[in-house]
C-alpha cells in the first residue's frame, strides 16, 4: 500500500507546487496593486449603492435636520434644539449643500458620501507606506467593507487625514509635516468630535520624539504646545456658547 500511496503524495506535492508558483507570479507588486484597486472599487460601489437606496434618516438624523430648517450660519452657533450636538463645519457644509439642492436624503448625505469615497483612497496611500502585499490586501478589503467607516464616514475621513500626517512626519521628521498639522488641525475638529483623540495622540507623539531625537526639539515642542492651548481655548469657548 505504502508504494500506491507514493506516486499520489507526489502529485499532490506537485500540484501544490504549481499553485504557489502560479500565485507568486499573479501576485506580483503589479499583482497585489491590482487586487488592492478591486477592492478599492468594490468600496466605492458598496458606498454609493447605499447612498442611492435611500434609507430614510434615523431618529437622531432627524432631530438635526430641524435645526436647518429654521437656522442660518451663525444661529447654529447657538444650542441646538433636541439636545443635539454635531461639530460646526460639518453643520455649515450639510447647510450649504441644503440651500443648493434642497432637504432630502440625498442632499443629507451628499457630503457624507463624498467623504466615505475619499477615505478609501487616502487609508490606501496611507497604509501602503507602511505595508505591502498581502498584509496591504487585507488591510484595504476589511476597511472596504466594514460598516463603520461607511456609517461615520466624515469622522473616518477626518481620522485617515490626521493619522498620514503623524505618520508622515514619524517617518520623515520634517518641519513642514508640523505645519500642515498645525493648519489641518481646526478643520479636523470643526468637522469630526471624536478626531480630537487622534490629534491628541498624535500631538503626544510628536512631542516625546522631538524631545527624544529630533533636531529641532524647542520649536517642535512650542508648536505641539501652541497646538493644545488652542484646541483647549477652542473647547472653553464651544462649552461656553452650548450653556
Amino acid at each position: 500500500m505504502s508504494t500506491v500511496a507514493e506516486p499520489s503524495q507526489h502529485n499532490t506535492l506537485n500540484a501544490d507546487q504549481r499553485l504557489g508558483s502560479r500565485l507568486d507570479t499573479l501576485l506580483t507588486d503589479g499583482g497585489w496593486k491590482r487586487a488592492c484597486l478591486m477592492f478599492l472599487f468594490l468600496g466605492v460601489a458598496v458606498r454609493l449603492v447605499r447612498y442611492l437606496l435611500c434609507f430614510p434618516l434615523w431618529n437622531d438624523e432627524m432631530a438635526l435636520v430641524e435645526n436647518f430648517l429654521n437656522r442660518d450660519f451663525f444661529g447654529l452657533l447657538e444650542p441646538l434644539a433636541n439636545r443635539q450636538v454635531a461639530p460646526i463645519l460639518f453643520m455649515w457644509t450639510e447647510l450649504v449643500v441644503i440651500k443648493f439642492a434642497g432637504v432630502s436624503e440625498y442632499s443629507l448625505r451628499l457630503f457624507p458620501i463624498v467623504c466615505g469615497i475619499a477615505s478609501l483612497f487616502v487609508f490606501y496611500h496611507f497604509a501602503g507606506q507602511y505595508l505591502k502585499g498581502l498584509p496591504l490586501l487585507m488591510a484595504v478589503a476589511v476597511f472596504s467593507v466594514s460598516y463603520y467607516p461607511i456609517r461615520h464616514a466624515a469622522d473616518t475621513f477626518v481620522t485617515v487625514i490626521l493619522l498620514s500626517i503623524v505618520t508622515a512626519y514619524w517617518k520623515s521628521p520634517q518641519w513642514k509635516w508640523l505645519l500642515v498639522l498645525t493648519a489641518v488641525t481646526p478643520l479636523a475638529l470643526g468637522y469630526s468630535f471624536p478626531s480630537v483623540f487622534i490629534w491628541g495622540g498624535g500631538n503626544q507623539f510628536i512631542t516625546v520624539d522631538a524631545r527624544i531625537c529630533s533636531r529641532f526639539r524647542r520649536r517642535t515642542s512650542l508648536v505641539c504646545t501652541v497646538q493644545f492651548l488652542f484646541v483647549v481655548d477652542i473647547s472653553s469657548v464651544a462649552l461656553c456658547l452650548h450653556r
